[in-house]
């Protein structure tokens, strides 16, 4: 799991990071 600082999306991708965590 990367997070690309600026790119479109990224706030997106953490939201789906944090569910796979089970956050």
């Amino acid at each position: 799991y990367m997070v690309i600082q600026g790119e479109p999306g990224a706030v997106i991708r953490l939201g789906d990071y944090l569910i796979d965590q089970g956050l």
